[in-house]
């Protein structure tokens, strides 16, 4: 071991330290040095995390601040999942609260701050969750240094209390802080903040083998970056994007729709099913289309627009044509355009998608009142003796919102439609 030492003392050696203080950093950069040809230890397949699905009966929770919570209105989220699989009944209840931090603090009222968080707890297992998708982060990073060992302290508590439930987890990271120009604030400074906070929720994913979303590196791939009204709060057009970001983060993969049509030969269909297709005459008589098919798709479009539906069709002789799907005209194209390719960007399966996401937003607005009244304090509060007797009413809300749910259930199921493809001018 002498021999050692001093071999090592000869070739790394500092001024003042003395032998085992040489060793280990000797090491250190033994280490080091290794890790740099060799990389990083590879991950196995045990340490990521498991797939996330949604399931038939799934109840998913929505928990966290600002972000959250306008998605009520802005559900485009909600309504990409919920078309994503029509054969399953999967339930969404958005508890989000504004200005909300991982301790739950808003959701206080009146009450000591530290109340908030098991009311937070006691209205997430009132749900049944099987799922819960947690988005915190914004609110504490403005603490800076001082805010971060109390947020991971926080995080992991309420992770903790969560998988008591036995729901599956999944983490959204907050944004990243738009810079929108001065005479605003310069972001930076915020963001190399923020950044700490996100990497403090990857690491307790990773720790915990749960799926994370990180939105925060959105816009640094080639994506747009999420527009905002303010630098952190998200426009709807925002949620759009953001809707994509997360489902595609959290690996569920986008439906695919294509369909491409031959007059002289074979004709493909994906994500769609054909029972009947005839094809007509370039100039036929009377209302005689040129094509007509009637097809059932899979899904229902995407409400953020990521889901090209292309149609193709080739051997049609040259001059103008107008699709109409169930009589409604949705697109006049040339010949050529028809031939490399259109994508149908309207159309009553377009009009049943909006449908379907009001029908989600009037959900979420009655769920709201269901779970927070405005007028909580008079109905369940310290000033329950002047109104409480009226608390009685919040549950007659109840079967307006199983009624709500069984119209997204019809609205969901995508249609038989009728497709037809005529020359324009054609006599009908």
């Amino acid at each position: 071991m002498n021999r050692l030492t001093a071999n090592l003392r000869g070739s790394v050696s500092l001024p003042g330290l003395d032998r085992m203080t040489n060793l280990r950093r000797f090491f250190a950069h033994f280490l080091v040095a290794l890790l740099a040809l060799t990389g990083p230890p590879a991950t196995s397949a045990d340490d990521a995390p498991p797939a996330f699905e949604l399931r038939d009966g799934d109840r998913v929770v929505l928990v966290g601040n600002t972000f959250v919570e306008r998605m009520i209105e802005h559900n485009f989220l909600e309504t990409l999942l919920t078309r994503r699989h029509p054969e399953r009944h999967v339930i969404f209840r958005n508890l989000g609260w504004s200005g909300d931090n991982v301790r739950g603090r808003s959701r206080a009222g009146f009450d000591p701050p530290e109340s908030g968080f098991p009311k937070l707890l006691d209205e997430v297992r009132r749900q049944q969750p099987t799922v819960v998708i947690v988005g915190y982060g914004m609110n504490e990073s403005f603490r800076g240094d001082d805010g971060l060992e109390p947020f991971r302290e926080g995080l992991t508590r309420l992770l903790d209390a969560l998988a008591e439930t036995g729901a599956r987890l999944a983490l959204v990271s907050p944004i990243r802080h738009q810079d929108l120009g001065r005479p605003l604030p310069d972001p930076a400074a915020h963001n190399r903040e923020l950044a700490r906070y996100v990497e403090t929720i990857r690491s307790i994913a990773a720790e915990r083998r749960l799926p994370f979303v990180d939105l925060f590196r959105h816009g640094h791939g080639g994506e747009a970056p999420l527009p905002t009204t303010n630098g952190i709060h998200l426009t709807g057009a925002g949620y759009r994007l953001a809707a994509t970001s997360i489902a595609r983060g959290l690996g569920i993969e986008p439906a695919r729709w294509e369909v491409d049509l031959s007059l002289r030969g074979e004709s493909r269909f994906r994500g769609t099913r054909v029972s009947s297709i005839a094809w007509g005459r370039r100039r036929a008589s009377g209302d005689r289309p040129i094509l007509r098919m009637v097809l059932a798709d899979d899904v229902l479009p995407s409400p953020c627009g990521d889901e090209p539906r292309v149609l193709r069709v080739r051997g049609l002789r040259d001059g103008p044509y107008t699709l109409a799907i169930d009589g409604q005209p949705v697109a006049t194209r040339s010949a050529a355009e028809w031939r490399a390719g259109v994508d149908i960007t309207d159309g009553p399966q377009h009009e049943q998608l909006e449908a379907l996401r009001r029908e989600i937003a009037t959900k979420n607005f009655v769920f709201f009142q269901r779970w927070r009244p405005h007028n909580t304090t008079y109905l369940f509060g310290f000033r329950r003796h002047e109104q409480g007797r009226n608390a009685r009413e919040v549950a007659a809300l109840d079967p307006i919102i199983a009624g709500h749910e069984e119209r997204i259930a019809e609205l969901r199921q995508p249609r038989e439609h009728v497709w037809e493809l005529r020359a324009v001018g054609e006599e009908r």
